[in-house]
């Protein structure tokens, strides 16, 4: 067989003798990284070290180029709206502040985060600084850095499942998960938001009450997928509660009110921890979803 080298010797010598001795135009590099670009940023990107993931640091970024906005795992289970603004050949996302803490902010008592977001072809990755913003008491920014340099961050395995999404309405822990009545009471108290924390537990009631007419037609069927920490929820070790990996379904209708519950939430670590709860509607073979539910909440 014919050296390839060879091959491609001779196919050259006859291309150039057909085309009259003329040079064929070079053939166009293959981009290395396609899917790094700044055209290119909307996905889920995870931090990395060397060969190993960190999925407690990762972000979303939804959008068109030119208006792209990003939800932000900080190390935490805090999710951050941020919008992007570009520049020559990278993205700023701010922290997108409103009401109280846009007030608190402009007044120089709280601060907001900043990323910087460098597509870099030349390791097929994100080149990623993560800054805090305040402003002085001269109005003028005062940037502090929070990483030295920049962090490497990848595409998101497919293989691996975690939510991003921000929750857009409340959970309620303990009694109030059971009662509409302390549900209400919680927010007078609280200002709007349940109460922030509760012991932790091996059975802790989770749940919260909705309008039945709002969630959707009464033909329909209900039911929620849940996530503590971000992932899907599997109860004990030695004993997996039967949501795990299953749709539950959700409570029965009273009064027009919808109860979403579970009366037994495995949650025996202090410290902050998320708790989701995914709401579904059923009609006619079609899934929606309605609203992720969730609390933040320091189980002490």
């Amino acid at each position: 067989m014919p050296h390839p080298t060879r091959r491609f010797h001779v196919a050259t010598l006859a291309s150039l003798v057909t085309l009259g001795c003329e040079k064929p135009p070079e053939p166009v590099p293959e981009d290395p990284c396609p899917q790094v670009a700044m055209d290119k940023l909307a996905g889920d990107w995870i931090k990395v070290n060397g060969t190993k993931g960190d999925p407690n640091n990762r972000f979303r970024i939804k959008g068109t180029p030119g208006d792209y906005r990003m939800i932000l795992i900080p190390g935490s289970q805090s999710r951050i709206p941020m919008v992007g603004e570009q520049r020559e050949d990278f993205y700023v996302f701010d922290e997108q502040l409103a009401g109280t803490a846009l007030q608190q902010f402009q007044d120089g008592q709280r601060q907001k985060n900043r990323i910087r977001v460098t597509p870099h072809h030349n390791s097929c990755s994100l080149h990623v600084g993560a800054a805090l913003v305040e402003l002085g008491s001269d109005g003028k920014e005062k940037v502090i850095p929070r990483t030295r340099g920049d962090d490497e961050y990848l595409t998101f395995p497919e293989d691996v499942e975690l939510t991003f999404e921000i929750p857009t309405g409340f959970l309620f822990l303990g009694e109030a998960a059971r009662s509409r009545r302390l549900e209400e009471a919680q927010l007078r108290e609280f200002e709007g938001y349940p109460k922030p924390d509760i012991g932790f537990g091996e059975a802790i009631p989770v749940g919260v009450y909705t309008d039945a007419a709002a969630d959707g037609p009464s033909g329909c069927t209900y039911d929620m997928d849940l996530f503590f920490d971000s992932r899907s929820y599997t109860g004990r070790r030695d004993s997996p509660s039967k949501a795990a990996g299953e749709r539950v379904p959700a409570g029965a209708v009273e009064d027009g009110y919808r109860h979403w519950y579970v009366p037994a939430w495995f949650a025996p670590f202090s410290g902050y921890h998320l708790f989701e709860m995914h709401r579904y509607r059923t009609c006619s073979g079609t899934r929606e979803l309605i609203e992720i539910n969730g609390i933040e909440a320091m189980l002490m």
